[in-house]
């Protein structure tokens, strides 16, 4: 069948728990009609639909890792990147076992890569000095580095390794530092 095919059928299932048309349909059972509808919205990059559907999933049942993923999936594709983090961060500590965590780990390194980027886009549009060139205040001027080849290396080696611990503020921090 269709994608659309699967919305209105879930969609179907969703109506009939919420106008009581069926009774004592369990709250969980209803989070997986939204979550799995979800996911047909995520098939056909209908992002925002499917951030609602995991949100809505998600109010019944907090517990719902898969609308937790899917909503992170939605958010990063929305651009909602601090959004996307906190929901990938929450599947990974739901689900500490590398084989059963694989897209989410990537999504994450995504996530962090968007963040970087969305970081040193920042840095760019800041306003030049006249006098060297170079954007008139060092980003995370708390962050000390050698100005060479070696200290961007070093902020690179500091970005991974607090992204394995997942710091992920403070790994993009670092890999913008070093950028």
């Amino acid at each position: 069948g269709s994608l659309d095919e699967c919305v209105r059928w879930f969609s179907k299932g969703i109506w009939l728990a919420e106008s009581k048309t069926v009774q004592d349909v369990p709250s969980d059972l209803h989070s997986i009609l939204y979550s799995n509808r979800s996911f047909a919205h995520i098939k056909q990059k209908k992002w925002a639909e499917a951030e609602e559907d995991c949100s809505k999933a998600l109010a019944l049942n907090a517990k719902n890792t898969k609308a937790v993923y899917r909503r992170a999936m939605a958010r990063f594709e929305l651009g909602k990147f601090e959004g996307a983090k906190a929901d990938v961060e929450q599947v990974l500590k739901d689900l500490p076992d590398p084989s059963s965590n694989k897209e989410a780990v990537d999504l994450k390194w995504k996530i962090a890569d968007a963040l970087a980027q969305a970081a040193s886009e920042q840095i760019a549009a800041r306003p030049k000095s006249p006098q060297s060139g170079y954007a008139a205040a060092e980003p995370f001027p708390e962050i000390k580095l050698e100005h060479s080849k070696k200290g961007v290396e070093d902020a690179k080696n500091q970005g991974n390794s607090l992204f394995s611990q997942g710091s992920l503020d403070e790994c993009v921090r670092w890999f913008s530092k070093g950028i």
